[in-house]
């Protein structure tokens, strides 16, 4: 669980995290530099989920 104390609000209590691999973490579909090691670290506060969205054309 990650908590974020947002001032003049409240505080968010973050369990899962949904990510979008290509554009996002990756680009051309290989991981950018140093992201594994920032969803590690994330990984230990919230269930990630990554999504990738694969378009056929016909």
């Amino acid at each position: 669980m990650l908590h974020i104390d947002v001032p003049g609000w409240k505080t968010l209590r973050l369990g899962h995290l949904f990510l979008d691999y290509n554009g996002t973490l990756a680009l051309d579909g290989r991981i950018l530099p140093g992201v594994a090691e920032r969803l590690d670290e994330l990984s230990r506060h919230l269930v990630l989920a990554i999504i990738a969205i694969v378009l056929l054309r016909g």
